[in-house]
């Protein structure tokens, strides 16, 4: 992979930054402010980045607090006002649970924005990923069976010129993201949820980079599976059971408490799932926690960045 650890300064990132909200602001499309060259240098410099920090990040919570946001989905006007609520880095700490890609009408745009704040202020923009930021999600089979949306895969084949190549280079990018995090010793936060597998994190940090499926054994293939694409099920009888998405097992209250008693910790806090009020406390205690940041419809929220 292309070292590019001097390549982009603070100007230039701001510059950057700049540039695409221009984008946003017009609906103009990202080709017109950024050449394939840009992108791809972004691209390696962010993958460098990640790989500069464990697939499992271990932090105390900062003093100023933290602010979770779960499925974004492509929303960038869902992005937008969360930043005017609750302010902008470095001021403002934020940890994001993955699915920025797939669905929405500013995948690239949201993409591409998260990136270039993770340069920036890498201390302040913590990105873990989610199950859409994967290249399985090309596949025709899947096409067919999910039509809600466009595809990332295609928004990169429609929206940059290097077609497909540009969309493999995103995912080598995703490959070498952090999949999970600790907080103060007490809250795992995944995108999917807990595995029958997490007898230690030892076993989430031994998840080998990047995430191809020739380079895993078989059970961290497993265990990586169900920190993407596990969900919480209230009303099963089993511990654990494979779940109906096609991908990782559900998990019910036992399971989870098994799990974070074994990890040592307390509070699972998880995307992946939508809710009309944009969180859930799904066994009715704060022992799991699903935040879901896009709303179900996409809507015209221009004004926010007028």
């Amino acid at each position: 992979m292309l070292d590019c650890r001097n390549a982009l300064s603070q100007e230039k990132l701001e510059a950057y930054i700049t540039g695409l909200m221009h984008c946003i602001r017009r609906e103009a499309p990202v080709r017109e402010q950024f050449s394939d060259a840009e992108i791809v240098e972004i691209l390696h410099y962010a993958a460098d980045l990640f790989m500069e920090k464990p697939i499992l990040l271990e932090f105390d919570l900062p003093p100023d607090g933290l602010v979770v946001l779960g499925d974004l989905h492509g929303n960038i006007y869902s992005l937008l006002r969360s930043f005017e609520r609750h302010g902008l880095p470095p001021k403002t700490n934020y940890l994001l649970l993955g699915d920025y890609v797939d669905r929405g009408q500013h995948q690239l745009e949201l993409i591409l924005l998260l990136i270039l704040m993770k340069l920036r202020w890498p201390n302040n923009m913590i990105m873990l990923r989610g199950n859409h930021e994967c290249i399985g999600f090309m596949s025709d089979d899947y096409f067919h069976v999910v039509t809600h949306g466009e595809f990332f895969v295609k928004v990169c084949q429609n929206e940059l010129a290097s077609t497909l190549n540009m969309y493999f280079l995103f995912n080598q990018m995703f490959d070498v993201m952090p999949v999970a995090a600790v907080i103060s010793g007490h809250f795992l936060c995944c995108h999917g949820g807990v595995s029958q597998w997490m007898t230690c994190l030892e076993n989430i940090r031994n998840i080998p980079r990047p995430t191809y499926a020739r380079r895993m054994k078989f059970l961290e293939g497993c265990l990586l599976a169900d920190i993407l694409w596990a969900d919480p099920e209230p009303d099963t009888e089993r511990a654990f059971a494979v779940s109906q998405r096609g991908c990782g097992y559900t998990f019910n209250r036992q399971g989870l408490a098994a799990v974070l008693e074994a990890l040592h910790l307390t509070t699972l806090i998880r995307g992946h799932e939508m809710y009309a009020n944009g969180t859930a406390l799904n066994f009715g205690d704060e022992s799991c926690v699903t935040v879901h940041t896009a709303p179900t419809t996409l809507f015209n929220c221009s004004k926010l960045i007028s």
